[in-house]
């Protein structure tokens, strides 16, 4: 059964936080593609949803369809929180509203769609990510605060994302013209960890501490923001801005080692031709008490 965009169907605690759902089995998931559209879950709180057997992959408590909402909601000690892959399911058009995700055993969110394909319309607002990554696995894959690719207008407005054990909120490959304002990024950190979810090698992972990351986009705004004391860098802009640019504007870095770091790898292949570094924009922006440069042209680098 589905909702409507006008008539949704509504899951909801009597009380804010006061309906608990605990243990592996407990997930809101779609029965199949053509179920399950224009939902909303308020109030749940989501606690000790532990990482699947199968990995990460099967660890998400939550994996929307097509205009849910989720608000007021926390996610305490879980694997993933929300889950999201276009696959057989159209994952458009979701919010997630005034939702805590914290002590995460690899992330708060992981969403992805592929080639050819763009998750659109995605909204998170007024949320907080705290203390993800607690198994301390690669923050170069999928462990971090909040990872998104493949999407369309995307918008982050007062997220809150600190004390994340990885990047803070990474917006990695093929995002075409997202915004993120009015957010906070503090206290990023990462070091050795493991190097990928298979094996037992630990890596030195330190350039992961990072608030936010642009990799690979295409185009996007980066508005009225604070980042400050990741251990690595404030914003990491990575290969991005190759078609219609990236404006950071207006923002305030504190306390980073790096305020912005710029990366321009030759990431071109024939299904991403143009991508690259080119065409951003700083404009208005407040940069006070570098740890170790301001702006940073970091390693592995092509051409600027």
């Amino acid at each position: 059964q589905s909702g409507t965009a006008e008539h949704p169907i509504v899951f909801q605690a009597e009380n804010r936080h006061g309906a608990v759902l605990t243990g592996e089995s407990n997930h809101f998931r779609p029965f199949s593609p053509g179920y399950g559209k224009h939902i909303v879950l308020r109030g749940f709180w989501f606690r000790n949803c532990p990482l699947h057997p199968s990995g990460m992959y099967g660890a998400q408590v939550v994996m929307p369809n097509t205009g849910w909402r989720v608000e007021d909601c926390r996610f305490t000690r879980c694997g993933v929180g929300i889950g999201y892959s276009t696959g057989s399911i159209d994952t458009s058009n979701i919010t997630v509203l005034r939702c805590v995700f914290e002590d995460m055993a690899v992330t708060a969110s992981w969403a992805w769609a592929g080639p050819g394909q763009r998750m659109e319309g995605h909204r998170i607002q007024d949320t907080i990510l705290r203390r993800c990554n607690t198994l301390n696995l690669d923050p170069g894959f999928g462990a971090m605060g909040m990872k998104y690719g493949y999407t369309r207008n995307l918008v982050a407005d007062g997220v809150i994302s600190y004390d994340n054990n990885g990047i803070g909120f990474w917006l990695d490959w093929n995002n075409e013209n997202f915004l993120v304002q009015n957010c906070t990024f503090f206290g990023n950190h990462a070091g050795m960890a493991y190097a990928n979810f298979t094996d037992n090698q630990l890596r030195n992972q330190k350039w992961a501490g990072v608030g936010f990351a642009s990799e690979g986009n295409p185009s996007g705004r980066f508005l009225g923001n604070t980042c400050y004391s990741n251990l690595w860098s404030g914003v990491s802009l990575w290969e991005s801005g190759y078609d219609g640019g990236i404006l950071v504007e207006g923002n305030l870095f504190v306390d980073n080692s790096i305020h912005v770091e710029f990366r321009a790898m030759d990431r071109r292949s024939d299904e991403d031709p143009m991508v690259g570094l080119s065409d951003v924009t700083l404009r208005d922006n407040r940069f006070l008490d570098w740890r170790d440069v301001c702006w940073y042209t970091g390693g592995l680098v092509d051409t600027i």
